[in-house]
């Protein structure tokens, strides 16, 4: 069974990017071995988009309140863009330090969707799959248990 999702992030200079990840984002980390930092990510939602091209992927931060998020990403000195109105919702990027974007927005739509198996109603409606055979535990999100080493913040 699935149990959690690894995202890799690809950029010219890696080490800058952890650093922002671990000292800006203060997103807990482990030193899988040589300074190959792994984080703890906050719990995350996928979507699928249409696209012509297949392995194109992105990372998307998920925020309560965007201004006050941006606002604090400034303060840290982190490149924001201005906010964008799609047709979804708002829409934000932070540079990274290694020179790439990453999107953040309000997480508007993540306080409608309902883990499987949090309720008694078993079946997902918004995904129309049964998960009666999914329980609690099968889908409480893992703790950051990868490489084994001290947790750094």
């Amino acid at each position: 069974m699935i149990n959690g999702a690894h995202v890799v992030v690809y950029s010219k200079d890696p080490e800058a990017d952890r650093a922002f990840f671990r000292d800006v984002l203060q997103f807990s980390c482990v030193d899988a071995g040589h300074g190959w930092l792994i984080f703890a990510m906050p719990p995350l939602e996928a979507a699928f988009h249409n696209s012509e091209k297949n392995d194109q992927h992105e990372l998307f931060l998920l925020c309560d309140d965007l201004a006050v998020t941006l606002r604090d990403l400034k303060s840290k000195h982190v490149k924001v863009s201005d906010v964008s109105e799609e047709r979804w919702g708002k829409l934000a990027t932070l540079a990274l330090p290694g020179g790439g974007k990453i999107g953040i927005l309000p997480a508007q739509t993540s306080e409608s969707i309902e883990a499987p198996g949090l309720n008694s109603d078993t079946t997902n409606t918004a995904c129309g799959a049964d998960n009666s055979q999914l329980s609690k535990a099968a889908i409480t999100p893992p703790t950051l248990a990868r490489p084994t080493g001290p947790l750094m913040r």
